[in-house]
């Protein structure tokens, strides 16, 4: 993946469904990578190994909330 960040320059956050426990929340990400602005944020001080799991949530979150 390398370490360039896959922001797609469609920064917008929008409303997300997700699982947690045994329940589902709602949390805001960027509508064109994923990302929560947290991970937006920690991305830049991030070693390459927490990158990789930051884009892996992130595809994983924009795969259960296209419509």
């Amino acid at each position: 993946m390398g370490e360039s960040s896959f922001c797609k320059q469609v920064c917008e956050l929008i409303n997300a469904s997700v699982m947690e426990g045994y329940g589902v929340s709602t949390i805001q990400i960027c509508r064109g990578c994923g990302r929560t602005a947290a991970e937006v944020e920690e991305w830049f001080t991030a070693s390459s190994e927490r990158k990789v799991e930051i884009a892996r949530v992130s595809r994983k979150r924009m795969n259960r909330n296209i419509n």
